[in-house]
């Protein structure tokens, strides 16, 4: 008797929930316009578009400019931190991040490290755990981000979120 293999990577390949499935179906059905075209189609699916940022900024308390909307993780994350590293005040802060975050952040703090930002990599122990102590004493100022994963698919661990 075959068995079905377990699957543990559902961050990446999860199915929508279905309310969000229906959301979607309706827009991707009755907006299927260019948002960036002045035809009817293209308004009609700004307007759709328009309401979703406004949906997603009352939320989490952000204003509709402030949300930009991605394809998807790694799109966010290149976005977040070359985004930030633009910004001239952030220039002369520091990146603080893990050795075991996805590649969808470490390759761009690689190149930004490469463009001259100072980029800190902190290790994991041999239990595939953070090393809270050297990721404290990498906590001083100037910083622009600190990025560290709770749970890590690959090695299947839980980080203390609270001590981070």
């Amino acid at each position: 008797m075959k068995t079905k293999p377990f699957y543990f990577d559902d961050d990446a390949t999860r199915p929508p929930d279905p309310l969000v499935k229906a959301e979607m179906m309706s827009f991707l059905e009755l907006a299927t316009g260019n948002p960036y075209s002045l035809h009817f189609y293209g308004q009609e699916a700004r307007l759709k578009i328009a309401k979703a940022r406004g949906q997603v900024a009352r939320l989490i308390g952000a204003h509709p400019d402030e949300i930009i909307f991605t394809s998807g993780g790694t799109e966010s994350n290149n976005t977040a931190l070359f985004g930030a590293a633009m910004n001239s005040a952030q220039r002369r802060g520091r990146i603080v991040t893990t050795a075991i975050k996805h590649q969808s952040v470490l390759n761009p703090c690689r190149v930004l490290e490469k463009r001259g930002h100072a980029v800190s990599f902190v290790r994991a122990t041999s239990d595939g755990m953070l090393d809270l102590e050297r990721f404290t004493s990498e906590l001083h100022d100037p910083l622009f981000s600190i990025s560290a994963t709770l749970a890590n698919n690959d090695a299947g661990t839980l980080q203390p979120r609270p001590a981070i």
